[in-house]
């Protein structure tokens, strides 16, 4: 069912559904290990390692053969798990860190400039 090609023409054909990614997402949330879901994250970061423009559908295919690469050493990887990792990592550096002051202690006041009793 998860690779049925009648499926995905059906679905497709559903308004804003052309693009297929949210089906694709579904069966991410539904188990799959084998999809990804191409949104700005992951293209983001495949643009900015491959140094190109990186299409919507070239995603599925660059991390499903980065993932075949990745299995020698790391047999649990899946392009859903390269999905979550990218995903993660490219939120963590675009969220603005918390600007930290430097606040100078608040000036105690001696006996000279106190007000005058």
């Amino acid at each position: 069912m998860i690779n049925s090609a009648g499926l995905e023409r059906s679905i497709r054909k559903i308004p804003g559904q052309r693009s297929g990614i949210s089906l694709k997402y579904f069966f991410m949330n539904a188990g799959s290990g084998e999809f990804v879901k191409p949104d700005r994250m992951i293209k983001r970061f495949l643009g900015r390692v491959l140094d190109r423009d990186v299409k919507t559908n070239e995603c599925q295919d660059l991390l499903t053969g980065a993932a075949e690469e990745l299995k020698a050493k790391r047999p649990h990887i899946t392009p859903r798990l390269l999905d979550f990792r990218i995903w993660t990592s490219e939120r963590e550096r675009n969220t603005p860190q918390p600007v930290t002051r430097k606040c100078s202690p608040p000036k105690r006041r001696g006996k000279s400039d106190s007000a005058p009793s």
